[in-house]
């Protein structure tokens, strides 16, 4: 990096401004991909809950954070409810086994009944 206040800008000057510049059209786009995965979950909840709805069943639809199969337990533990339905993807064994199953550990976490939907 040039040292001398009074010399011109040097290519590392510039250099480091580009990256700055970079880092934060990084930080925009990863706020805005953020921001439209939120809506879209919204829309797919909200989509979700109306067709239920349309079906005849009492529906409560919300966003949550966190590990998948631990927020569905909590809500679980905390709500008055008969049974928790999942839609599962039927992925094959080996699949399951690398990437889990969300079905399975509310199943196990939960203690509560589980119908499983093949989506």
């Amino acid at each position: 990096m040039c040292t001398d206040k009074d010399s011109p800008p040097c290519e590392h000057d510039e250099l480091i401004a580009l990256v700055s510049r970079q880092q934060d059209q990084v930080a925009r786009l990863t706020a805005t991909i953020k921001e439209l995965r939120k809506e879209l979950a919204e829309a797919k909840r909200a989509g979700s809950a109306r067709q239920l709805r349309k079906e005849g069943l009492e529906v409560g639809a919300e966003l949550f954070r966190g590990k998948p199969s631990s927020v569905i337990a909590d809500l679980a533990r905390r709500t008055d409810h008969s049974m928790i339905v999942l839609a599962a993807h039927g992925r094959s064994r080996v699949s399951r086994m690398l990437l889990g199953s969300v079905a399975e550990a509310v199943v196990r976490e939960s203690g509560d009944p589980v119908l499983i939907v093949r989506s």
